[in-house]
């Protein structure tokens, strides 16, 4: 028999742990009731708060504790960075057998993927399925929205009126940013051109008569329906329902075409047998599609609730509830729940893990590949944004007192170019990671060395584009003339404070406009002049200096930037700092390299891996 601990991750736990004879099966209550799991706990009112690192180690401690290795049989958690997930201290941590052959299937699946790839996006829209469509535009060549998601989606462009259609406000603004994105792509969105709308889902309720108006006519058990068009709208007092006839017809044939199926949520309310026509038709063409060759993958645990209830589980080739796994894994991206493994593919790593770190109460700087695409300060995609997360989100919950955001946009080689600014990035960041994120506009300062000295526990910071300075290229500035009066001293060197007080006295009032005053700037005929946007200077810093400013600002470095590894940057040196690790998506790079790779200039100077 199993044996059920109630208590969780507990001492009676590990009471009960070491009192089972040999060969016996110990179910732990769901440890997401543990806040330290996710390290967040929620208080009365929907207030959420940070657990504490002391509380979080504990906690993994004591989990760890109750057995001598780990292994991950779940692929859904392996985009996390949950305790379950890469907390566990065990020396031993491998992948099932059932999640090693899920995992090779999808990696498999992305290495042959057969175009075109069809994705039909439906169900709940939140969000986090918004943000999932961004991220398959990647990889998908065709996508059809339906069900709430068409909704939301009508709803966010005001051009088809939505009657009284519940949505979630939330997600309406980034819609605009899909379609901005699926155009960049060229990828063609279809939508509903009609909809099956109701004013209620349930039928109305027999009306009230006397014995003399009694009639042998039936009351109808089922809701009164309508088939509006798109130009028509919804009625003030219905709601969309499911999707109609002409919708159905077109969805069918786009799904024949499609050699890659994939399938999140539902056309309507198919919980309702009326409004369930449309879901019902798009699993029977997958199905067809299926049968005659195409590859067809259903996510999501909602997904799997409606094929359940209609039957549908054998429809598609592979289901799996891990749509933010299956997804990163199309993309290539690193997956924290893998890249912690003790095997992580049979090889280990020459240089110091971020997972092998102590952050606790620590300043991390963090390299990332930051040059993501904008316009007029709008950010197109947010991807490499996107990818950054797991690295920072683990930092945080490992305790990191703070943790500062460096990288560059575009190659402005050494000036201040206004359109390259990282500020474009800074509400994007916010909301990735639901903090506040603090921008820093000039990393070489006292301003910046004030406001890194001794931050809050937990804050966020974003520099400014570093190849603003020639420093992060290697380069000196060009030495100026002295005045014929000015004496050849050579005093003691200041402790760096004072030396950039000194520097900031004479130079950057000067050299550093304020951004306003720069666009304010005419070239006379009314418009900005071109050089004072583009060509600006930041404070001038010899290489030792730019390299001893930034690293005041932080005690331990983590590169996690793939794409500049082969540059030769100042930056990606570690400016010196005692520890200097590789995040998840650079462990990532290495797993897949040969031994080269650990000569590339932005690996070479890394710390190395702890002996084993």
């Amino acid at each position: 028999p199993v044996v059920f601990i109630p208590e969780g991750v507990s001492d009676a736990a590990d009471i009960a742990i070491r009192s089972q004879e040999p060969g016996r099966v110990l179910l732990l209550e769901n440890i997401r009731f543990h806040p330290e799991e996710i390290g967040v706990k929620e208080l009365p009112g929907g207030l959420k708060i940070k657990v504490s690192y002391d509380a979080l180690n504990d906690f993994r401690n004591k989990l760890s504790s109750l057995g001598d290795a780990f292994i991950n049989e779940s692929f859904i958690s392996l985009y996390d960075v949950d305790s379950s997930t890469v907390g566990l201290k065990h020396k031993t941590k491998l992948a099932g057998l059932n999640l090693k052959k899920e995992v090779i299937r999808y990696f498999e699946l992305r290495d042959t993927l057969e175009h075109p790839v069809l994705a039909i996006i439906g169900g709940k829209d939140s969000v986090a399925n918004v943000s999932r469509i961004q991220k398959m535009l990647h990889f998908v060549d065709v996508l059809i929205l339906c069900g709430g998601v068409a909704s939301a989606y009508f709803a966010s462009q005001e051009t088809v009126k939505i009657g009284k259609t519940a949505v979630n406000e939330a997600c309406l603004k980034y819609f605009h940013k899909l379609i901005k994105k699926a155009k960049v792509c060229g990828i063609p969105i279809h939508l509903p051109v009609d909809l099956v709308v109701a004013e209620s889902l349930l039928p109305p309720p027999p009306p009230e008569v006397t014995e003399e108006e009694v009639t042998e006519e039936p009351v109808s058990d089922l809701p009164k329906t309508e088939v509006v068009t798109t130009s028509q709208g919804v009625p003030q007092t219905s709601m969309v329902c499911d999707m109609g006839p002409d919708t159905i017809q077109e969805f069918q044939q786009l799904i024949s075409n499609a050699k890659t199926i994939i399938y999140i949520g539902d056309a309507g309310a198919y919980d309702y047998e009326p409004f369930s026509q449309g879901t019902k038709a798009l699993l029977t063409s997958i199905q067809t599609a299926t049968n005659n060759g195409s590859t067809s993958v259903a996510l999501g645990m909602d997904t799997g609730v409606c094929l359940g209830q209609l039957n549908a589980l054998d429809t598609f080739t592979y289901y799996s509830t891990g749509v933010e796994t299956f997804t990163e894994i199309m993309l290539g991206r690193s997956l924290p729940g893998l890249a912690v493994l003790s095997t992580a593919l049979d090889k280990k790593l020459k240089k110091l893990r971020i997972d092998q770190m102590d952050l606790r109460g620590k300043r991390v700087l963090i390299r990332l590949d930051l040059d993501v695409p904008t316009c007029e300060g709008v950010v197109l995609d947010t991807d490499k944004l996107e990818e950054a997360l797991p690295t920072i989100r683990y930092a945080l919950k490992m305790g990191a007192k703070s943790i500062v955001l460096l990288g560059h946009r575009g190659e402005p080689n050494g000036f201040k170019n206004y359109y390259l600014k990282m500020e474009s990035l800074l509400e994007e960041l916010k909301q990735l990671l639901e903090l506040k994120v603090t921008y820093v506009d000039r990393p070489c300062s006292m301003k910046a060395m004030t406001l890194l000295s001794d931050p809050e526990p937990g804050s966020v910071f974003l520099m400014e584009n570093l190849k603003f300075y020639p420093a992060e290229y290697g380069r000196d500035p060009e030495p100026k003339e002295k005045p014929k009066d000015e004496t050849e001293e050579n005093p003691t060197q200041d402790p760096p404070v004072a030396e950039i007080q000194s520097r900031e006295a004479t130079q950057e009032t000067d050299e550093e406009p304020d951004d306003d005053a720069i666009l304010s700037v005419s070239d006379g005929d009314g418009g900005r002049n071109i050089d004072a946007v583009m060509f600006q200077k930041m404070a001038l810093k010899t290489v030792d200096e730019y390299r001893n400013e930034i690293a005041a600002c932080g005690d331990v470095f983590i590169n996690d930037d793939v794409k500049d590894v082969e540059e030769t940057l100042t930056s990606l040196e570690g400016f010196g700092l005692e520890e200097r690790a590789v995040g998840f998506l650079l462990i990532k790079f290495l797993l897949d390299a040969d031994d080269n790779a650990y000569n590339l200039p932005g690996v070479l100077n890394l710390s190395p891996a702890p002996p084993s």
